[in-house]
């Protein structure tokens, strides 16, 4: 399915490096934002300063010190303290994508993939985007699994979900009954007759004249409910009948008024469990989706636990949620839709002139 997002713009990313160093002073005094106060760039500093953080700590961890024991153990300390609030935002900035990523990917549970579908970031996709735009989008989708029409693809779940056009059919069955009357009136009784024989003679129903077809209208043509079924041969074969002409009419076009006739999220909800799933899933489970979704959910368990790790498995966790892929490319493709921040930036800066950072360590006692 095609989710429109709405991204933030992103900054010249390769204008910011070098980054200015922070001395351990200004580290062990930064306080990153609280994450639901948190945006493009203050998690772009967060992100920053997270990198130097592991750079630093790690020298100091590993690397020979030509001081005190104890003052390495304090600036350590320092680090760590500062490491752990901002580890904490930027791990929840991941889990939240990931999450994400988890509930448009729920592969044992079709109602759960079809409602994640249909949030971005946590809210309703209809507050944003109009029903028709979400409808073709999940069209856009299922073309790539079946080639099939947007009118056998709306025929398909209203056959599976009936209760979706109860009102419309309601509306239907009395303009089929509006018709059968200009019918009888402007072609005449034996005309009629012959036009309706499937409704008439098939199922045993004796009409000898005119008031007869007017009454016969009456009964089995005023609404739709056990009378009509009886006459049809059924509720599924009313249901049947019903669509095939809705579909010899064109009625399923997003041209039509059948889009502003029903409930918008139900449908669409339907429409992408029953019809898109089955086609997506059985695609993408010969691409290996279902190990990747293990992969991801074994991740996912692990950021929610990060604050229980040592230090260093937290920086080492935090590298691999960012490295994580999935059957179309990179998990950080999801992060930059979310956040603006993208893959590169942040190889940038893993990849940037540390100079500056071993300079002052040198100064502190680090032995290079």
């Amino acid at each position: 399915m095609i989710i429109i997002y709405h991204t933030k713009k992103a900054f010249n990313k390769f204008s910011l490096l070098p980054l200015k160093e922070k001395s351990i002073a200004e580290l062990k005094m930064f306080e990153p934002e609280l994450y639901d106060d948190i945006n493009y760039e203050k998690l772009m500093e967060v992100w920053e300063v997270l990198y130097e953080l592991e750079y630093k700590y790690n020298m100091i961890k590993t690397k020979n010190f030509s001081g005190f024991e104890q003052r390495r153990d304090n600036i350590l300390l320092i680090l760590e303290k500062t490491s752990r609030k901002v580890i904490n935002v930027v791990g929840k900035t991941l889990l939240g994508v990931f999450n994400n990523w988890l509930n448009i990917h729920a592969l044992n549970d079709p109602e759960k993939w079809a409602e994640g579908r249909l949030m971005i970031d946590g809210e309703d996709i209809f507050k944003t985007d109009n029903f028709k735009d979400i409808f073709l989008g999940a069209m856009a989708e299922l073309s790539r699994y079946n080639n099939i029409s947007e009118g056998d693809a709306i025929a398909k779940v209203v056959i599976k979900n009936p209760y979706l056009l109860d009102s419309y059919f309601q509306d239907y069955v009395k303009d089929m009954g509006e018709r059968m009357r200009e019918d009888l009136d402007y072609e005449g009784f034996e005309k009629f007759t012959d036009i309706y024989k499937m409704f008439i003679y098939d199922r045993g129903i004796e009409i000898n004249n005119q008031e007869d077809a007017e009454e016969f209208i009456d009964n089995y043509f005023s609404s739709y409910d056990k009378d009509f079924f009886n006459i049809m041969g059924g509720e599924k074969e009313a249901i049947s009948y019903l669509i095939e002409d809705m579909v010899q009419l064109e009625m399923f076009s997003t041209d039509s008024s059948f889009f502003n006739s029903i409930d918008e999220y139900y449908f669409m909800f339907a429409f992408l469990k029953d019809i898109v799933f089955p086609e997506w899933y059985g695609y993408w489970k010969a691409q290996g989706i279902d190990q990747t979704r293990d992969k991801i959910e074994d991740i996912t368990n692990q950021l929610n636990d990060i604050e229980k790790y040592s230090l260093e498995k937290a920086f080492a966790l935090i590298n691999i949620a960012k490295n994580t892929s999935h059957q179309n490319g990179s998990m950080m493709e999801y992060y930059e839709e979310r956040w603006g921040i993208d893959y590169v930036y942040l190889k940038n800066l893993s990849d940037m002139d540390v100079t500056e950072w071993n300079n002052e360590l040198e100064e502190i006692g680090v032995i290079f």
